[in-house]
């Protein structure tokens, strides 16, 4: 459900409105917000989450979410949800997807050498189903949060994840840029900063990973990105 709001409110964000069903979030690359729209759990007895576009209210767009996308079955959290964050501690090497106070994952990373990670407030601009690089070098999924060249991607070393050794993008387990790639919409804000990540008592949960679709490679491009 997360996972939907966020790729709602980005969507908003970036087209000025909501899309007609919750189907139009999984189109073809460039305008794949999520992989696929998830199903309720079993439990529920949906065949599809209820959405309730004319409930929206452009002047509490968020908020308004919560009767656009109701929580079925559920109330909600005491500690409201807020848009999906994606969180880089440089000097933890710790990558975190966060929404307002929530921690909802949290990855080990690898990033440049040198610094050459850059500090910065960005958002994802593309997301990518098996990037092409020369011996798998970017893994499974890429999700490009600037234009030249820079990108969270997996990899074919994962020994080099909690190192610094890239050339500046940030690398994460095949598995977690799976996941991530999973929640993250187009759209969703990246932060790299110096600042250390809080300790706290923390385990994630079993992935949530949505299969990818062929729709949303690039089969004709071979990336350079700074790996």
């Amino acid at each position: 459900m997360l996972t939907l709001r966020n790729a709602l409110y980005r969507y908003y964000q970036q087209k000025g409105t909501l899309p007609a069903s919750l189907a139009d979030l999984a189109g073809s690359y460039p305008g794949n917000y999520l992989p696929q729209v998830p199903l309720p759990p079993k439990r529920l007895l949906l065949k599809s989450y209820p959405y309730h576009p004319h409930a929206f209210q452009s002047e509490s767009a968020w908020a308004s979410l919560r009767d656009v996308l109701p929580l079925p079955g559920y109330p909600e959290p005491l500690s409201p949800l807020a848009p999906l964050q994606v969180r880089l501690s440089q000097k933890s090497h710790t990558l975190q997807l966060v929404s307002g106070t929530h921690l909802v994952r949290s990855y080990p990373a690898a990033i440049g050498k040198n610094d050459s990670t850059p500090e910065g407030y960005y958002t994802i601009l593309q997301k990518i189903n098996k990037p092409r690089g020369h011996d798998n070098i970017y893994g499974t999924r890429g999700l490009v949060f600037q234009g030249n060249g820079y990108a969270i991607h997996g990899t074919n070393h994962p020994e080099s994840i909690g190192t610094s050794v890239s050339l500046g993008c940030v690398r994460l387990f095949n598995a977690a840029v799976e996941e991530l790639y999973t929640f993250v919409s187009l759209g969703t804000e990246f932060i790299i900063s110096n600042a250390p990540v809080p300790a706290q008592p923390w385990s994630n949960p079993a992935l949530f990973i949505l299969s990818a679709r062929p729709e949303e490679e690039t089969p004709n491009v071979i990336y350079t990105w700074l790996h």
